[in-house]
């Protein structure tokens, strides 16, 4: 009887300490933002500058939100492409659900089309006003859709100081109005 009371304390221990351990690891908070910069980039790196790659070089740069904090990176690649990075602070036993430390906007590069969005009123068959909102993309002399393979923080008349970006956008930015 004593031997089984042992052994249920060791073993309800060492479940003990294996939750407490996951529940309290590192979180993005532990690392400082010059750490989460120089770890993006050892991971950007060993991941879009391999043997055989299209990319020649990439920068990573923090981006801040109107509060001046800190949650989100920036990676451009050389000669063209970007991925925006989320900082994840949530707790570690979180990621096992797929997510981790740091979140990708998406798997590969993309280009993006600078537009704003154009109010349209339409009154349907039973004649309520409804508002739709559309995409309006920006067109160069040629009559060409404008594509861009730079973020948008790269862009011609972004705030950058110091190599740090604000990502900072208003309805009146993103409408033109």
């Amino acid at each position: 009887m004593k031997k089984r009371m042992k052994r249920l304390c060791c073993i309800s221990a060492c479940l003990c300490f294996c939750a407490s351990a996951l529940c309290t690891g590192c979180t993005a908070a532990f690392y400082s933002e010059e750490a989460h910069i120089r770890r993006v980039t050892e991971r950007a790196e060993a991941r879009f500058l391999g043997e055989g790659s299209a990319y020649t070089g990439l920068e990573v740069f923090p981006i801040y939100n109107e509060y001046e904090e800190f949650h989100y990176l920036l990676i451009e690649l050389e000669p063209q492409g970007f991925l925006y990075v989320t900082v994840n602070d949530s707790l570690p036993l979180d990621w096992f659900g797929g997510a981790g430390m740091y979140i990708l906007s998406d798997l590969e590069p993309m280009p993006w089309k600078p537009h704003r969005m154009v109010e349209r009123e339409y009154i349907d068959s039973d004649g309520d006003l409804h508002i739709l909102y559309e995409e309006a993309y920006f067109s160069d002399e040629n009559g060409e859709e404008i594509v861009c393979y730079e973020s948008h923080l790269r862009q011609p008349g972004s705030k950058m100081s110091d190599g740090t970006f604000c990502a900072c956008w208003t309805r009146t930015a993103l409408t033109g109005e």
